[in-house]
């Protein structure tokens, strides 16, 4: 198995690199999952392929170090409940698209990239405004000063296939998946 490899055996424990790892945080096989369980035992074959499969998976899948307490429960839980409705809305949509595009190497390339980007600004820019406790209104115009239109003034084009909420679905998606931490603490 070479270093950007990893599988799942029967007994949920991960093999990466020849090492095993049991994991003690069960991961959902919905769809996205097991396309993406399917796409690498295929990309055995393609290396490309499944290097930029290897990377996006580490965002689509859940962090282990974090605990699962679900995107509603963490916005709930820093004081933003009024987040919520449009959170779970924009998240849900990029799902989809993450899904029909999963087989694009260059749509792949785009999404490692942004996905990269929101996570670097949300603990370097945002993280610091929660644990100041800021109002929505402020938290709300950095995540999209911040993060969201600086993005689509970089990538803005019909060809992209990305927009304006896209952006910020993904900043939901990457919440939900435990990758960003909304704690106030």
């Amino acid at each position: 198995m070479s270093a950007f490899e990893q599988s799942i055996d029967g007994n949920n424990n991960q093999q990466i690199a020849g090492n095993v790892y049991n994991i003690t945080t069960p991961v959902a096989k919905g769809a996205l999952k097991t396309l993406i369980d399917k796409i690498v035992d295929e990309c055995h074959q393609d290396h490309e392929l499944c290097g930029f499969i290897s990377e996006l998976q580490d965002y689509i899948n859940v962090n282990p170090r974090r605990s699962i307490i679900g995107l509603e429960n963490k916005l709930n839980s820093s004081g933003r409940s009024s987040f919520i409705d449009n959170a779970i809305t924009l998240k849900d949509r990029f799902s989809r698209k993450l899904y029909k595009n999963q087989l694009s190497i260059s749509v792949q390339t785009i999404y490692i990239h942004v996905l990269a980007y929101i996570s670097k600004m949300f603990r370097h820019k945002i993280r610091p405004l929660l644990i100041a406790k800021v109002s929505d209104t402020e938290l709300h115009n950095a995540i999209y000063s911040e993060i969201v239109d600086h993005i689509f003034d970089q990538i803005a084009s019909p060809t992209v296939g990305l927009t304006i909420e896209d952006i910020e679905g993904m900043l939901y998606f990457l919440s939900g998946q435990c990758h960003l931490d909304w704690s106030n603490e």
